[in-house]
């Protein structure tokens, strides 16, 4: 292997996201349990607390993708944000919910709607969810290519659990009040569980 920089680059050749505001629909609602939390800018331990995790799709800006197989497949552009869970006025989650359905009873409630989400950078330039608000009147979102998804950290069920991808699976078995409710549900042949 070589420790040349441009050796460690991604083997995607798919480009991240533009910046930009675009229309999207909210795709999925993953509860994370209650997880460990650091500082980002001391890296000490911080009290854990409950998080989740809601994916927005981009109907708009889905990409090509050529398998091993060398079959060719259309895939939604998607980015995830995490979010702590707080009913607190301030909260992320509330804002979310103060600007796309502010009438929802259950977060179930959040798939599927359309919305705006603004796509900014991180320091390692990559794509992150900057801001999410109402969609603009006239403007329609587009159709989901895949679907939704809901999985309950609570109320487990292997279907769902099965349908997220390896790092939100990874994220939950994580979880400080996690109690093995997925064991067999993982793939057997990864040992970075």
């Amino acid at each position: 292997m070589s420790l040349a920089l441009e050796d460690l680059k991604s083997s995607s050749n798919i480009d991240p996201i533009d910046e930009g505001t675009f229309p999207a629909i909210i795709q999925s609602v993953v509860t994370y349990g209650i997880q460990p939390q650091t500082d980002y800018k001391t890296g000490d331990p911080k009290p854990s607390e409950k998080r989740l995790a809601i994916s927005y799709e981009f109907p708009t800006e889905s990409v090509e993708k050529e398998m091993e197989d060398g079959t060719v497949v259309e895939i939604p552009r998607r980015l995830t944000k995490e979010y702590k869970v707080s009913s607190h006025k301030k909260a992320n989650l509330m804002g979310l919910i103060r600007s796309v359905a502010p009438n929802i009873k259950g977060l179930d409630e959040l798939l599927s709607l359309p919305c705006s989400v603004t796509v900014g950078r991180t320091q390692n330039n990559n794509p992150k969810v900057t801001n999410v608000a109402s969609l603009m009147k006239g403007v329609n979102a587009g159709e989901l290519l895949k679907g939704t998804n809901l999985f309950d950290f609570y109320e487990p069920d292997e279907e769902s659990f099965k349908r997220l991808p390896a790092f939100q699976q990874k994220v939950i078995v994580g979880a400080d009040d996690y109690d093995g409710f997925a064991d067999s549900w993982l793939p057997e042949d990864n040992d970075d569980y």
